[in-house]
């Protein structure tokens, strides 16, 4: 791990302490993690202030190969992001459409009156029947929605099918799994927490409407190919790299 990185992961852990949630799962050293719980918690601007000043030394980093320009692009984006929630933790939150594109570089347009007539007519066009569009498109989504109760086994099954091909691809260890947990009363759909040792908890929470459409998608997104399997290979990485330092 380079200085760059080594600053930027101190940072996200520093601002997960006044950003609650902020890192999704941590398997890295444990003295970074030690060293960003030092102290009482950091100052909002403070940290934006580093997220900026690391943002400015990482555009520095020297190369122009592909992976060097990625990996430049990579970190501008995620501090951007970071200086952005800092300052939001400290009561400076841009107007909403400002903050999406700060936090995920999406540029938002609006649509013209003509665009959004063409779109309904579309939309009229595709479901045809009785009462009023809302009502029509309320009808087409009530008629796709999985029962709460099938909502873990549709995705554990969805899920199943998109392992054997990803384990495959990915060459992922043989001791590699999945935890499926169902969650009531939460905030998020769906949330994946790695464990560790090549297994991930992913908790489904099945008060939610969920429609057959989403099924796949949250499979792939939370399992395979997703989080947990971009842990566990994350994983494979590490232990190669440990083994291979022990060697020399």
């Amino acid at each position: 791990m380079d200085e760059i990185a080594r600053r930027y992961v101190v940072l996200g852990l520093r601002l997960e302490r006044i950003v609650a949630g902020f890192v999704d799962s941590y398997v890295g050293p444990a003295e970074l993690r030690a060293e960003a719980d030092t102290g009482p918690p950091p100052e909002p601007l403070v940290l934006a202030a580093e997220a900026e000043t690391l943002r400015g030394d990482a555009a520095a980093l020297p190369g122009d190969d592909p992976a060097s320009r990625r990996r430049r692009l990579w970190f501008d984006g995620q501090l951007r992001s970071m200086a952005v929630q800092a300052r939001a933790a400290a009561g400076d939150e841009p107007p909403y459409v400002e903050l999406v594109e700060e936090l995920l570089g999406i540029r938002v347009v609006e649509y013209t009156q003509a665009e959004l007539v063409a779109i309904r007519g579309r939309l009229d066009d595709a479901l045809p029947g009785r009462g009023s569009l809302a009502e029509r498109l309320a009808g087409f989504r009530e008629r796709l929605n999985v029962p709460p109760d099938r909502n873990l086994d549709a995705l554990q099954r969805s899920a199943a099918r998109f392992a054997e091909l990803t384990r495959r691809d990915f060459e992922l260890s043989d001791d590699e799994g999945i935890d499926w947990e169902e969650a009531h009363d939460r905030p998020w759909g769906a949330y994946a927490e790695f464990l560790g040792h090549g297994r991930t908890a992913i908790r489904i929470n099945v008060d939610l409407p969920r429609d057959v459409t989403f099924i796949p998608f949250l499979a792939s997104h939370e399992a395979y190919p997703g989080h947990h399997a971009e842990h566990a290979d994350l994983r494979d990485d590490l232990q190669e790299a440990d083994d291979a330092a022990a060697t020399r």
